[in-house]
């Protein structure tokens, strides 16, 4: 409907919603909208989200330093007018899926922590839960079951605060 309509700045922000943390995404449907050459350069995000595409296609082809690539480049391209932090943060975690595939245990766990403290940062609560679930799994298969164990202990603080405050949110 965005394509239909010319809003191409709702097409980026839907397309990135859809694909953010989606590997598994059916790119055929999407690839001749988003390359479209009625889409104007200047949209906000445009060259993230076609980065997107490509690393999620390169992810898809098991081609893991190519994808790689794609969402590193990406942040150079943040364009988006709200949020952009979620754009950064949302490469961040792309580019740490890239060295879990390839079992780089060490690699994930940096990138994974600059997901982490930029959660931190820039008061990005809601996904800080998320992010130290994947840093206990990764130190877990590295054998640091006392850095897994502290990053899930974190991760269960975090979620009985976020349901904490969605019960508090109901009762208003």
């Amino acid at each position: 409907k965005a394509y239909e309509s010319s809003n191409w700045e709702l097409l980026t922000t839907s397309f990135f919603n859809l694909a953010n943390q989606n590997y598994e995404l059916n790119l055929k449907k999407y690839h001749s909208i988003l390359f479209s050459k009625k889409i104007p350069n200047d949209t906000p995000d445009l060259a993230y989200v076609r980065l997107q595409y490509q690393g999620i296609h390169h992810v898809q082809q098991h081609q893991y330093a190519k994808a790689r690539l794609c969402f590193e480049r990406q942040l150079q391209n943040i364009s988006a007018r709200w949020a952009p932090e979620r754009d950064s943060l949302a490469s961040y975690m792309s580019i740490a899926t890239t060295y879990e595939l390839e079992n780089d245990h060490p690699h994930a766990i940096e990138y994974l922590s600059m997901a982490l403290q930029m959660t931190y940062d820039k008061e990005l609560s809601d996904l800080s839960a998320v992010i130290c679930r994947q840093l206990s799994e990764q130190h877990r298969l590295m054998g640091n079951h006392e850095q897994a164990n502290s990053y899930h202990q974190r991760y269960m603080e975090l979620m009985e605060q976020t349901h904490a405050s969605q019960l508090s949110h109901i009762g208003e």
